[in-house]
């Protein structure tokens, strides 16, 4: 019975975790109203046409997460270029050059 009661107890906890780490969130950059900036990271540098943010979760060889690409193009942005771990998205003829670099992102407005 105990060995049951334990069981159930870490399995309810490791489903806490597993739920909470996937739960992604994002806010709106600060340079380019609408283009999402995962809410773990944290603004390092800005002006008034980029930003640099920590993002201790990616990597350069790895470059932009499955995740991360879905809400960009939720969000309206579409993919028009890449170089390496450079991506460049437009919307509305705005241009945002996202560029991944392990532990942080740049943004920097194109257009």
């Amino acid at each position: 019975m105990r060995n049951k009661f334990i069981f159930l107890l870490v399995s309810i906890v490791c489903l806490f975790c597993l739920s909470s780490c996937s739960n992604n969130s994002f806010q709106s950059s600060e340079i380019a109203d609408g283009f999402p900036i995962p809410d773990r990271s944290k603004l390092i540098s800005s002006d008034k046409t980029s930003e640099q943010y920590k993002l201790t979760s990616v990597t350069e060889e790895d470059g932009l997460p499955d995740s991360y690409r879905t809400e960009i193009e939720k969000s309206g942005w579409k993919e028009v270029d890449r170089l390496g771990a450079k991506y460049v998205f437009e919307k509305s003829g705005r241009k945002i050059s996202l560029i991944i670099i392990t532990g942080k992102i740049e943004l920097e407005i194109l257009q």
